[in-house]
């Protein structure tokens, strides 16, 4: 996850937009954008909490329970997902089909947000 921005859902619920890059050498410099919703459970959107709470669980973030989420902690960590392709706009987007839980995931890995052209080297 490179970049995190705090948003709010057309019914009031806070939603964290994310940005993140593929550290796979085949699509290296990919990223793809995804919108993490963070239902209360009188919402309407408390059905989609499960696909919340699987994302915190494989970004090593709290998620049971009660809990306090701090989005500025999202950014830099490693995820595992599956990445598929939609038409939108007539034009193929890169959209997340599902988070993986991979338990032996480093979490202290940094990612530089630095293009390669824009490398001194």
């Amino acid at each position: 996850i490179i970049e995190i921005t705090d948003k709010e859902t057309k019914k009031g619920d806070p939603m964290v937009s994310v940005v993140l890059l593929c550290l796979d050498e085949q699509y290296d410099d990919v990223r793809v954008w995804d919108n993490i919703v963070i239902p209360a459970p009188d919402s309407p959107g408390w059905g989609i909490a499960g696909r919340t709470m699987h994302f915190l669980h494989c970004i090593n973030e709290p998620f049971q329970g009660n809990f306090a989420w701090d989005s500025d902690n999202w950014v830099y960590k490693n995820v595992v997902a599956n990445v598929g392709s939609e038409v939108y706009n007539d034009k193929p987007k890169n959209v997340i089909k599902g988070y993986i839980l991979d338990e032996g995931l480093s979490q202290n890995n940094e990612v530089s947000n630095t293009s390669k052209d824009d490398l001194p080297f």
